[in-house]
């Protein structure tokens, strides 16, 4: 059977990814790159587990931050690296690495979004013991640096596209974090989570609640299923 390929057809840009399988870091920088969608599957799993509306709520803002990202390539229109010289292809690359724009970067976009977002939330929401402040903060932070590293280090980007991508990702993090909480404080996520449709699925918001800590959820569990003595 003869297949006819068209010229219209293009490889789906979120998970075609060129890479060295002889280079530990190329097959590395490969994970790294599909962290927005493992992202976004976390944040679906957070939804079906725990019913909280900080997961759409934050699910939202990155989704909009991708459409600005889409917006600005077709705007600014410059194409990803080209003629450079790759370490880890042991050659000069001359062709451009994916099909689309390359500035400004979508996925350090995505992460900047990602890491600003939850550091505010994990400094002004979380009640930690500053041990964990700095434990989950710096996890965090350098996730997002690694996943920029990576867009790089496989030729999908220059620097000043990652850079870029980058800070206009910390921006519009910054800026939804504060209209989210704008919006908590005049009422409007409570007025939601009393409507039918919220009730019906046991949709709740926790976010000024510090999250139960494994000793505490085992007490719990602990509490439900340990029979009282009997006298």
């Amino acid at each position: 059977m003869n297949l006819t390929i068209g010229e219209d057809l293009i490889p789906f840009d979120d998970t075609f990814i060129l890479y060295n399988p002889h280079d530990i870091i190329s097959v590395l920088s490969v994970y790294l790159s599909l962290s927005p969608i493992l992202i976004l599957m976390f944040y679906l799993s957070w939804l079906i587990i725990t019913r909280e509306i900080e997961s759409v709520i934050v699910a939202c803002g990155q989704l909009s931050n991708e459409v600005l990202n889409k917006i600005l390539k077709k705007l600014i229109k410059e194409n990803r690296p080209y003629g450079i010289t790759s370490l880890h292809y042991n050659s000069t690359i001359n062709f451009n690495m994916g099909p689309g724009y390359g500035m400004p970067s979508a996925h350090s976009q995505f992460v900047g979004f990602f890491t600003v977002y939850f550091l505010l939330r994990i400094k002004y929401k979380w009640k930690f013991v500053p041990v964990d402040h700095i434990l989950y903060s710096t996890l965090i932070a350098t996730l997002g640096a690694l996943v920029c590293f990576s867009r790089i280090y496989l030729c999908y980007h220059n620097l000043k596209q990652v850079v870029v991508g980058y800070s206009i990702g910390l921006l519009n993090g910054s800026l939804y974090y504060i209209f989210v909480d704008l919006v908590r404080s005049v009422g409007t996520i409570d007025y939601l989570l009393n409507t039918w449709i919220f009730q019906r699925f046991y949709i709740k918001d926790t976010c000024n609640l510090c999250p139960a800590t494994l000793q505490e959820e085992h007490s719990s569990y602990r509490s439900r299923t340990v029979k009282p003595k009997s006298q």
